[in-house]
Order: C-alpha cells, then structure tokens, then sequence
C-alpha cells in the first residue's frame, strides 16, 4: 500500500487528540503504600515486567469508590484519590466548586466523575477521613516510586483538562490549553474530516496525494498574546503539551509500522524539539517561564546559553507557521536523518534506529508534503518550506535538560522524562 494513500483508515474517526480513560482503576499505578498495610485479597498484573500492582478487590475507595489499593492517610483509598489529596495539601490548593445554586459543593464523586470537580472531590477526601497532618509529616518517597508519582501526576492532570469546558474550579485559568482548531487549517484538510475536532493531518499517510490539494490561500495562525502563568498553571500546560504530542505520534501510520523500539527511539530522540514546537504554537513563551526559575536553576545556564536557546523560539515564531506547517514540521524532526538522533543514557529503548531506510522514506515522503502545502497555500512565498525545514537543526541545539529544568523539574524530579514518556506511549498509564 502508498504510505500516502490511507484514506479508509480516516474513515474510521480515530481522534489524535482524545484523551485517556483517566477514569479507569485499571490504569492507575501505585503512588505510595503511605501507612498502608498489606491487602488481604489482591491481585498482581504488570503492565512492566519491572512493575507490581497491587489493587484490593474486597475494599473499596472510601471518596469514589473505586477499588482501593491499601490505606493512604488514614483511609483505604485508591492511587488516583490518594495522590490527588496528597498534592492538594503539599501545595496549599483551595479550589471552588463549578456547582451553581443549588448544586454548589453537590457534585458527584465516584469512579466516573471523580476528576471533574477538584473542590467537590477534596471535600470528599477530608470527609471520608482523610488526614492532613499525615501528608505534611511522611517521608519522602523512595526513588523507585518517583517515575510513578510522575506518572499519576501526569495523568490527572490531563484528566482534568479534557473535563467539560464549563469549569469553575478555581486551579487554572485563562490556558490556551488546546491547540488552534480548524478555522486555521487547510481547506482540503478541513474537507476531509469535518466531524474531527483535532483532524488527522499529521497522519500524514492520510493526507490526500500532494498533486490533488485545490489551490487554496488560509490565513496563517495569528498567536494572541500569552497569558502570565503562574509556576503551577505552567507545570499543568506542560504536561498538557506532553500528552498532545503523545496523543499525535499514536496516530502516526508511518511510526507504528516500524518496530517498537524504533518508534520509541524516535520519539526519546525528539521529545524536546516536539514540545518547543507545540509550545510555541500555543504561544507559551521560554522567556516568560524563566522568570519562574529559581535562582539556583538558572545558574546552571550562562546568559549566552540562555539566550541563544530563548533566540531559537523567536525564530521559529518568525516562521509564522500555519497549523499544517506546525504538525508536519514535528513529524520532520520525528523522523530526522539517525546520524542526528540522540538516545538518552536511561533510554529503554535498544539505543539504535533498526529501520533506517523506511526512517528515511518517511522524511522524503513527510518532507514532499510540506513542499506542497506551501507551494499551494502560499504560492508567493518561494522559499517557505525550506525556512521551515531549516529550523529542525537550531531546534536540536536547544538543551532537553534546559526544557526539562523549565517546565519538567519542579513536579517530576530526577525522574527520567523520556522513560515516562516511552510508558505513556505504550499505554502503561
């Protein structure tokens, strides 16, 4: 089959941007064991062969119900719950309800809509027992339990953005917390999937053949001015920009026909050129965040190396960059040439690209795309595509340590972000 040609796989509706059933006891990961004790009925399964489960099928969460996994402050609780309260105390949250009238602080809490009220569900916590002292005074966690924490962190997170528009709860406001919609693609695009909120274009192989795109002139995406972000709405879009490219790469034709651990390679190889991208679309700026460093973060980094950094978003803001552009230019820098690929030392990937031709076959075949989008879309604009080809190296001099120390760090520790992100692409949370 033409790489190019999976129009009946679009005919399936699959959404690039959907997010997880964060709802689901079976995918939460153990958090902590607090004071817990030993389940008398459990069972084990391992999404990891390196990771145990332990999930009570007798005792139920006390706030939403769900199964419990041992007591967590004072109560059975599940992971989800647990680690919800736990981060709400360490961090001083005070949330308000998106209850009007009468069904102000009445929403409810269990399994399926635990993660749509944040004030509602603390509330639950704290009544069903729940001791505040108890997470002040435990001791920190071990290091095998951190990619965890990080893990749970992540997802609740990402639970919470993707809950009904309309929320009140008082965490997070005012976020470009998705990405432009369709007013801003491509016609021929648009055409193809009316009924898809986040249209696959970025599966490329989906992309009608590049001779047949009608001559069409879009206006480019027009970033508003970004909102000033305190520390923790700009961890929560972080993580938010994390799942996005996650949610995209899942999507990719081309990427899941290679063999897993190319796909993961790839994806270790470029995380941090991905989110600059995405994070720029969205208009998150890295010299706004700095000022959220402390003082002994940004010593790590001379002013030069600061600037340098911060210099390659601005130009890759100058390439004004239309929604297209922007999703075919990460899939560029996806399947960049291997002898430009960098694996991390706690990569749990196999360190090296098995399927370098078919690698380079999607480049070309990704590259052409792009080439023709711009010479129908903006016909006047000779050297366009090869503008934006041109900012995928000045992408990778950008430190992923200096993204990870900006946006990562304060809620995720020294836990390797490319291990969490090879977990959240192989579904194990």
């Amino acid at each position: 089959m033409d790489p190019l040609d999976f129009r009946e796989d679009a005919k399936q509706g699959l959404h690039w941007a959907k997010a997880p059933n964060c709802a689901r006891s079976d995918d939460e990961i153990t958090l902590s064991m607090g004071d817990g004790e030993l389940p008398p009925l459990y069972f084990e399964s391992s999404a990891r062969k390196d990771h145990i489960r332990r999930i009570l099928l007798d005792i139920p969460c006390k706030v939403c119900f769900d199964h419990s996994s041992g007591k967590h402050y004072g109560i059975y609780a599940c992971d989800g719950c647990a680690g919800f309260f736990k981060r709400s105390i360490r961090r001083n949250r005070h949330y308000i309800c998106k209850g009007r009238g009468t069904q102000a602080n009445q929403c409810p809490v269990d399994k399926t809509h635990r993660n749509q009220c944040r004030a509602c569900r603390l509330r639950k916590c704290l009544e069903a027992g729940m001791n505040r002292e108890a997470v002040q005074h435990e001791r920190g966690p071990r290091n095998s339990t951190l990619r965890r924490q990080a893990a749970m962190y992540l997802k609740e997170v990402m639970a919470a953005e993707y809950m009904p528009p309309n929320r009140n709860d008082g965490a997070v406001s005012s976020l470009p917390l998705s990405l432009p919609m369709q007013e801003h693609l491509s016609p021929d695009v648009k055409q193809a999937y009316p009924t898809t909120p986040f249209p696959l274009i970025m599966q490329l192989a989906r992309l009608p053949a590049p001779i047949s795109l009608p001559v069409m002139t879009p206006p480019p995406v027009t970033l508003s001015r970004p909102p000033v972000l305190t520390g923790q709405a700009l961890c929560e879009l972080a993580a938010h920009i994390l799942f996005l490219n996650v949610s995209y790469l899942k999507t990719l034709t081309q990427l899941s026909s290679l063999p897993l651990s190319d796909q993961l390679f790839l994806l270790e190889s470029s995380w941090s050129e991905l989110f600059l991208i995405t994070a720029t679309q969205m208009g998150l700026c890295l010299r706004s965040a700095m000022m959220l460093l402390p003082d002994t973060t940004k010593d790590k980094w001379t002013p030069q190396e600061i600037n340098e950094m911060i210099s390659v978003q601005t130009q890759l803001r100058q390439q004004a960059l239309d929604d297209t552009e922007c999703l075919l230019l990460k899939t560029v820098t996806l399947f960049s040439p291997p002898s430009t690929l960098r694996a991390s030392p706690l990569s749990v990937s196999t360190r090296r690209l098995h399927e370098v031709q078919a690698v380079q076959r999607h480049l070309e075949d990704v590259k052409r795309t792009l080439q023709s989008h711009d010479i129908r879309t903006y016909p006047n604009q000779i050297r366009r595509a090869d503008s934006a080809l041109d900012m995928v190296p000045l992408l990778r001099t950008v430190s992923r340590e200096f993204i990870q120390d900006l946006f990562f760090r304060k809620t995720i520790g020294d836990a390797a972000i490319e291990r969490l992100l090879c977990d959240m692409y192989k579904g194990s949370f």
